[in-house]
């Protein structure tokens, strides 16, 4: 790695940056098309991560860093918790995701935080509460009365309701 933070290494990024507090920015090759489990876990000073054609974003992977833009525009698998305690997180672009892992965004980024996700996506419905405990789900842990959603592709019948898939969300956008 650079001292910028580039990244040069075949089909996926190593684990060897678990826990880094220094590393600030990464610039992933074109060839990187997965990201292992707990890559990036507690890179508290980790603000940016760009390039690469990451198609799998493993479990965790950047648990408790300080990202605020993260688009990865070919992941279509993202991990349980990928983007848990990413409290400065503003804007998460997944156009293409087929697949959320539970706790997406737990403890993470609320607020002014804007969400792409494609409108053929299918999120398992928000379970009832056990024992008034919010059960494991896609958007537990933040607020989606606080977040706007944007749905890429061009659906037949927007919501108009400010519902989406059982979430309500403070704003619906449709882009093609």
């Amino acid at each position: 790695m650079s001292s910028e933070g580039n990244l040069d290494h075949q089909d996926f990024v190593p684990l060897d940056f678990y826990d880094d507090k220094d590393i600030k920015t990464v610039l992933l090759p074109d060839s990187a098309k997965t990201l292992p489990e707990c890559a990036f876990t507690g890179c508290s000073s980790l603000v940016s991560v760009t390039g690469g054609h990451l198609e799998v974003i493993g479990y965790s992977a950047f648990y408790g860093t300080a990202l605020e833009n993260a688009e990865f525009p070919y992941a279509k698998k993202i991990g349980y918790n990928a983007f848990g305690s990413c409290c400065n997180l503003r804007t998460l672009k997944l156009p293409l995701a087929e697949e959320l892992g539970n706790d997406l965004l737990y403890r993470g980024g609320n607020g002014t935080l804007s969400i792409t996700l494609p409108v053929t996506l299918q999120i398992p419905q928000k379970p009832e509460p056990i024992n008034g405990e919010d059960p494991a789900h896609a958007f537990r842990g933040i607020n989606t009365e606080t977040v706007t959603l944007t749905l890429s592709g061009n659906p037949e019948n927007s919501p108009a309701d400010k519902k989406w898939q059982g979430y309500t969300w403070k704003e619906i956008l449709s882009s093609e």
